[in-house]
Parts: structure tokens; sequence; C-alpha cells
């Protein structure tokens, strides 16, 4: 039996369709089965809904351009007033482990990590990479990502 809330059957006879079997789902084009009940499944006439799909994708990609305009390189000019490596223990993950009662556990090893910083002449500090580093020389422009 058709039913809308669990539990309560439908008795509005107009969101019943006679051509829908409601034991297969099929249809049984366009004969009634006398007492049976059937479901409503009826499509959406041609062209309704048509310029959903396109709409949905345009407003994905807007969504998707302001989120990637936040990753933008604005190119920054810093005079380098200092220079400074500094390293850290960390523990890194190295490998995945099964343990006795099945569960998987993170294999984690210490390892020494290094960050590189440069002193902006006005004192702001910025983590650079490795190349940056070793190519910035104190009083001299360096060009950045900020």
């Amino acid at each position: 039996m058709c039913q809308g809330r669990p539990g309560e059957p439908i008795e509005d006879k107009s969101l019943l369709n006679r051509r829908v079997n409601a034991r297969t789902g099929g249809q049984i084009a366009g004969r009634s089965e006398g007492s049976e009940v059937q479901l409503l499944t009826q499509r959406a006439p041609k062209g309704v809904g048509r310029l959903v799909g396109p709409a949905v994708a345009g407003v994905c990609l807007v969504l998707l351009a302001a989120a990637c305009a936040s990753f933008v390189c604005r190119p920054l000019s810093v005079t380098v007033a200092e220079k400074e490596e500094r390293a850290g223990l960390d523990m890194v993950p190295r490998g995945v482990e099964t343990t006795a009662t099945g569960r998987l556990e993170v294999l984690r090893a210490p390892e020494i990590v290094r960050d590189y910083w440069v002193r902006a002449g006005d004192g702001t500090w910025y983590r650079v990479s490795l190349d940056k580093f070793r190519a910035a020389e104190v009083g001299r422009p360096l060009e950045l990502c900020q």
C-alpha cells in the first residue's frame, strides 16, 4: 500500500497512478489492474528543469573561482634585514601498522624539521622555501608571495 508518513496509509486517490504497478514498479501501458494500488511516478514535462543543470554548474564555477582567489600569489618585495634557519624535533608519520587487536596505528619517528625565515626591514618575519632562503642576501630585495 502507498504510504505518506510511516505507518499511515494514504487515502487520497489523486496520488495514485493507474499506469504503474505498485508491486513491480513498472509501467502497465495504459490499462488498469482493477483494485490493485499503484504509485504515482509521473515524469516532469519536457523542458522543465533543463536549465537546472547548467545553473548549478555555473554557481559551482563561481564558488570555485572565489575559493581559488585566496590562493593567488600577490607579489611582495621586501628588503632582507636578517635570515634565520630554525630547526626542531617533530614526530613524522613513517607508515601504518596493524595492532594485535586489528586496529591500524600510524608509525611515527622523530625527525629534525627545518624552517627558513627572513625578516624584512619593518621587522616582519616571513617563512620562505629553502631556495628563497639560499637566494636571500641581507640588505638586498627579495620577491615573496603573500
